[in-house]
């Protein structure tokens, strides 16, 4: 590193961190040092070179500095010239100014090198993070397939690279789907694999062709449980809709129950599919009580987790389910894709430049 851009990232880097005083000394130092003696005018104009003219100095401002160096005994003013009827008085540096100079050189440079250790670490985790999230995003569903009578779409926006919401379709037959959508307690990394942890345990659990939801709850319950820390758990929602009969069958395992609008626009009723039992993972042993609907042309489900309902903006104040279902009612007439899309966009501008602190999934049915 050359003198100069030594001294250039020094004054910025001291700078910033409010150490003026200091960086003024070293720079002073390495001026002499680089340099040879030099009087007080080629000094302030090194200093203003070497800061990219983001310091301006004065004889004023540099004397101070100089005397206290002097003091210190590691500058000497060697002697004074007569340059056009101005007295200059030219300055080196001591033996003692080059061993506080050459420990500050050595420091700076373990700190850089510190400094870009961590920064190469941080780009690594970053990208890192950037596959996990590829991987993630990669277990939500990519294709819907048709399933007679539904229109149903997804989506999951994590608060960071990766979180732990989710939601899944899995299809058994033209008329048959499973619809499920959960949220893991925590964030990040942690989340993300019990989350995907979750999904193999509830797509083993179908494709072994376990029918009974209470029992199939009851197992994901015990699963969860062995394979999580005490304090981890997910809430959880899983039901199995039957185009061919109109029913929604459903075990609700403690999580924010997804709403079904009937009726016309203007007269809609709104039932919340509750029945169930306990958060899935908390408790060694559960049981469960299965929930079942039947479904009417025109009826609309929306499943969503609570980075949705409870969005705040600056002033803490939470959008609210109150504001989740009037969005959905007012736009109840969109496709299930433009629906999330609205609704996602209700939310953010209620929280506006608040940062998102949550996962925010949604899970959309509309039923013909």
């Amino acid at each position: 590193m050359s003198a100069i851009t030594r001294l250039s990232a020094l004054w910025k880097n001291l700078s910033k961190r409010g150490q003026t005083e200091r960086a003024l000394d070293l720079m002073v130092l390495q001026t002499l040092d680089t340099l040879g003696p030099q009087h007080g005018y080629s000094i302030a104009a090194r200093l203003e070179q070497f800061s990219g003219g983001t310091l301006r100095v004065n004889l004023g401002t540099l004397y101070p500095g100089l005397r206290r160096l002097e003091q210190r005994g590691l500058v000497r003013a060697r002697w004074d010239v007569t340059d056009t009827n101005r007295k200059a008085r030219f300055y080196a540096i001591t033996a003692a100014g080059g061993h506080q100079l050459a420990a500050e050189k050595a420091e700076w440079d373990r700190t850089s090198s510190i400094v870009h250790t961590l920064l190469r670490e941080h780009d690594k985790q970053k990208r890192e993070l950037e596959i996990a999230r590829e991987v993630q995003q990669r277990l939500f569903p990519q294709d819907y397939p048709p399933v007679g009578g539904l229109e149903y779409a997804g989506a999951c926006r994590p608060a960071f690279e990766v979180g732990g919401d989710y939601y899944d379709f899995i299809r058994f037959s033209d008329t048959e789907l499973g619809i499920a959508i959960g949220d893991v307690s925590g964030k990040g990394i942690a989340a993300s694999l019990l989350m995907a942890t979750l999904r193999a345990y509830l797509r083993g659990q179908t494709a072994l062709g376990e029918a009974d939801l209470c029992r199939l709850m009851s197992n994901l319950n015990t699963f969860v449980g062995e394979s999580s820390a005490t304090e981890r758990y997910a809430t959880f929602f899983y039901g199995r809709y039957d185009s061919s009969t109109g029913e929604l069958k459903y075990v609700n395992g403690g999580h924010n129950p997804p709403l079904l609008f009937r009726g016309a626009e203007g007269d809609a009723r709104v039932l919340r599919l509750e029945t169930g039992g306990p958060v899935i993972g908390l408790l060694p042993v559960c049981s469960y009580e299965q929930g079942k609907v039947s479904l009417e042309a025109g009826d609309v489900l929306v499943a969503f987790t609570d980075g949705v309902s409870e969005a705040m903006n600056a002033a803490d104040l939470e959008w609210g389910e109150e504001r989740l279902t009037a969005a959905i009612q007012s736009n109840r007439a969109l496709a299930a894709r433009e629906l999330i899309r609205r609704i996602m966009a209700e939310a953010d501008a209620h929280v506006a430049d608040a940062p998102q602190h949550d996962d925010m999934t949604l899970v959309v049915l509309r039923f013909s």
